[in-house]
C-alpha cells in the first residue's frame, strides 16, 4: 500500500492528470477525451497527446486496483481509505466524458464498477426533437430511438428559426435519444453546424453532459457563437416558444 500510494501521489505525471481531471475538466481533459470517443480521426497536438498519456497513467492505475482487489491482493477498504476520492471523481455528475471514454476505451473494471452501458445517448432540445423539424430531422430519427423527454440544466434561448443552448443552471425541456449507431453524430454535426476539427469556430460544440433526471450521461450540442442578439426563453422550452410565436 505504501509503494501504491507513492506512485499515485507523488510521480509529477500522475499529478499533472489528476489536476486535469479535478479543476480543468470542462475546458481541457473533458474536451480531450471527447475526441477519443466519437473523432479519433482528428489529429491531437503534442501538448494534447501528452494530456491524454497522463491522463490514461492514471485511469489505468485505478483500473489496476481493481484487478488487485479482485484477485485478492487488495481489501476493498485499503482501496477506499487511500483512493476512495479518485473513485468518487470518476462518478462526479460533472465528469460525463470520463465516463464515456472509460467504457469505449477499454476500462472493462472501472465500466463495470460504475455500471457503464454500451449505448450512446443523444438530448435533443429544439428542431430535433421528435414535435419538431422536417426532411432533414427525420434522417436523422431514423438513427435514434426516442427514450423519453426530460429536464436538464442550462439556458435556451432563441436565434430565430433555431434554439441556442448554452451551459447554466435553468431547467430546459429535453429529449432523450438512445443511439442506434454511432454514424448517427456525423449527420448530427452537419445538422449542428458543427466540426470537429474547427470546435472553436463551430456554430455548436457537441458535448458530454449528465442528466441528472435520468442517471444517464448523453451527448448534446451548446451554442458556441456571440450571444448579444439572442432572446432569452425563460420558461425553458423550445416546444412552447415555437407555438407562442
Amino acid at each position: 500500500m505504501i509503494s501504491l500510494f507513492r506512485d499515485f501521489y507523488r510521480d509529477e505525471d500522475m499529478s499533472r492528470a489528476r489536476e486535469l481531471i479535478e479543476y480543468d475538466f470542462w475546458d481541457v481533459a473533458g474536451p480531450l477525451l471527447e475526441f477519443r470517443v466519437l473523432d479519433r480521426q482528428i489529429t491531437l497536438s503534442t501538448v494534447e497527446r501528452a494530456q491524454l498519456r497522463d491522463l490514461d497513467l492514471v485511469l489505468n492505475f485505478l483500473e489496476q486496483l481493481i484487478y488487485l482487489q479482485e484477485e485478492g491482493h487488495l481489501l476493498e477498504r485499503d482501496r477506499n481509505v487511500f483512493f476512495e476520492y479518485w473513485f468518487d471523481q470518476l462518478a462526479q455528475p460533472t465528469n460525463a466524458a470520463l465516463r464515456r471514454y472509460l467504457r469505449n476505451c477499454g476500462y472493462e473494471r472501472c465500466s463495470r464498477l460504475l455500471g457503464l452501458e454500451s449505448e450512446e445517448m443523444f438530448l435533443a432540445y429544439g428542431s430535433l426533437l421528435t414535435d419538431q423539424g422536417g426532411a432533414e430531422e427525420e434522417e436523422a430519427h431514423r438513427k435514434l430511438e426516442p427514450v423519453g423527454r426530460c429536464h436538464i440544466r442550462g439556458q435556451l434561448y432563441s436565434r430565430g428559426e433555431y434554439p441556442a443552448l448554452v451551459p447554466g443552471e435553468d431547467a430546459v425541456e429535453a429529449e432523450l435519444f438512445r443511439v442506434r449507431e454511432k454514424s448517427a453524430f456525423h449527420l448530427l454535426d452537419r445538422l449542428e453546424h458543427y466540426d470537429p476539427g474547427q470546435r472553436d469556430t463551430s456554430m455548436y460544440r457537441r458535448r458530454c453532459i449528465h442528466v441528472d433526471e435520468l442517471t444517464v450521461d448523453a451527448w448534446i450540442y451548446f451554442w458556441n457563437g456571440p450571444m448579444d442578439a439572442l432572446e432569452k426563453i425563460e420558461h425553458g422550452s423550445w416546444s412552447q416558444f415555437q407555438t407562442q410565436q
